[in-house]
């Protein structure tokens, strides 16, 4: 596995068509989504290596083209009603789920 370190992120991050490789990860990144559901599945094969497959689909809002997506700024600042920020990660989730996660760590 590779790490990369970086002082800043990019800004106005807007995928263009040389991006469509990297779809499924800019659904992921993107600010506004926010609906998630993954699945794990252990597949067994005979005479080799066992592997697992994990698929994750994303809700709406999708991807496009040149339309940035996220925008620069504080981390939980504009966080939508009946959401809250998680504060170890700094993304939002709903509240009751960030309360139950903010709880935890005291």
């Amino acid at each position: 596995m590779r790490t990369i370190i970086v002082d800043s992120l990019p800004q106005n991050v807007a995928p263009s068509k040389k991006d469509l490789p990297a779809m499924p990860f800019l659904q992921m990144a993107t600010a506004t989504v926010d609906e998630v559901g993954c699945s794990m599945k252990l597949c067994k094969v005979p005479g080799s290596n066992d592997f697992y497959s994990i698929a994750c689909y994303y809700g709406p809002p999708r991807v496009q083209l040149r339309v940035p997506i996220y925008h620069p700024g504080e981390p939980c600042t504009e966080c939508r009603p009946g959401t809250k920020c998680i504060e170890k990660m700094k993304i939002s989730a709903l509240k009751s789920f960030a309360d139950r996660v903010n709880s935890q760590r005291k």
